[in-house]
C-alpha cells in the first residue's frame, strides 16, 4: 500500500528531501502507509526510515529531525484515501429513509473507524479485520463509538443484514482490554431487541466495561406523549431492567445552550432541564429528591 502526494509544503522537511506532488510514501521503520493516520503517527517522531516511490524509481532516507511536529507532505483527501462505506442492510437504516432529491452527499453511509476517531461517527465494525483492530490499539485510537444494538450475534446479524454482523462483536473485549475507550450505542426495535434482549445486551456491555451500581436516566421527555405513540416511564424500566435515577424533560434551552457551546447550567440555570439534572445529580448523591417529571 501507499499514499500518494498531492502537494509538499515550502520550506518543509519533505521538500528538503526532494520529495514531489506525484510520488508515493511507502512506509515509515517498515511500517505500511495505508492513510493518513498512518502517516502522522510514523512520521511525528525525531527520527524515522522513510521508503517512498519517486520518479527514477524506490528511493530510502534516514530522516533526522531537530523536533517533532507536520514533515510537510499533503494529500488528495484529509483521510489519504477514501472512506469506507457501510455494507450493512439495517433495518432502521435512516439514510435508506431520506427522501429523494437531496444532495448526493447524504445518500453515503459511511462505516469508518477513522471517521469514528475524527468526528465521532458510529461503526459497526463488519468491514473490518484483524490488522484494523490490532492498529487501532496499538496507535491508541481511542474512543471509538459503535453501534451495538445488540450482543446477541444471531440477532446482529439479522438487523444488520449482514452474515459477519454477529461474528465482529470478538472485537469488543480486544479493544477494551487494549485500553480503548468503547462508546455504544444501541437502536431500540420493538419486539426485536428490546425486552429480554436489551437486558442481555445491557447486562453483557456493562461486565465487558466493569461498570457496577448502573441506573437509568431517562431524557428528552415529552409528557403529553407518554402512553400514547410512546413507551410509559414504567415500560422503559422494564425493558432495560435498571432502577431509574431520573427524567429529563424536552427542552429547547437543551439546544439553545450547545449552539453557543455553553453547558444547560450556565446557559439557562433555571430551565426544567436543567432543574431535572441538578435533582438527578443530587439523587446520585445520596440526597433524596423527587423523580417526578415536571
Amino acid at each position: 500500500m501507499a499514499i500518494r502526494i498531492e502537494q509538499v509544503d515550502a520550506g518543509s522537511e519533505a521538500e528538503a528531501l526532494g520529495l514531489a506532488p506525484g510520488d508515493e510514501l511507502l512506509s515509515v521503520d517498515d511500517n505500511e502507509l495505508n492513510d493518513t493516520l498512518d502517516y502522522d503517527f510514523y512520521t511525528d517522531s525525531s527520527s524515522f526510515h522513510l521508503k517512498a516511490r519517486v520518479a527514477d524509481g524506490i528511493r530510502e532516507w534516514e530522516v533526522q529531525r531537530p523536533q517533532r511536529g507536520p514533515f510537510g507532505c499533503g494529500f488528495k483527501t484529509y483521510l489519504g484515501d477514501a472512506k469506507h462505506s457501510c455494507s450493512n442492510h439495517c433495518m432502521f437504516c435512516f439514510i435508506d429513509q431520506l427522501p429523494p432529491g437531496m444532495r448526493e452527499s447524504l445518500y453515503f453511509k459511511d462505516d469508518d473507524e477513522r471517521l469514528s476517531f475524527l468526528f465521532g461517527n458510529y461503526i459497526t465494525m463488519t468491514n473490518m479485520q484483524d490488522h484494523e483492530i490490532d492498529r487501532i490499539i496499538k496507535m491508541h485510537i481511542s474512543p471509538i463509538n459503535i453501534s451495538v444494538h445488540t450482543t446477541n450475534p444471531q440477532l446482529r446479524v439479522r438487523m444488520l443484514a449482514n452474515k459477519r454482523g454477529g461474528e465482529v462483536l470478538k472485537y469488543l473485549p480486544r479493544l477494551v482490554e487494549g485500553g480503548i475507550a468503547v462508546n455504544c450505542q444501541l437502536v431500540l426495535c420493538r419486539g426485536i431487541n428490546d425486552g429480554e434482549e436489551l437486558r442481555r445486551t445491557l447486562g453483557d456491555l456493562l461486565e465487558l466495561m466493569g461498570k457496577k451500581n448502573i441506573r437509568l436516566i431517562v431524557n428528552r421527555v415529552d409528557k403529553s406523549m407518554l402512553g400514547t405513540v410512546c413507551l410509559t416511564i414504567d415500560d422503559v424500566m422494564d425493558a432495560a431492567g435498571l432502577p431509574l435515577a431520573g427524567i429529563v424533560p424536552e427542552d429547547p434551552h437543551v439546544t439553545l445552550a450547545a449552539s453557543f457551546g455553553q453547558s444547560l447550567l450556565r446557559y439557562s440555570p433555571n430551565c426544567k432541564a436543567a432543574k431535572a439534572s441538578r435533582r438527578i445529580a443530587r439523587r446520585i448523591q445520596g440526597f433524596h429528591e423527587p423523580i417526578a417529571l415536571r
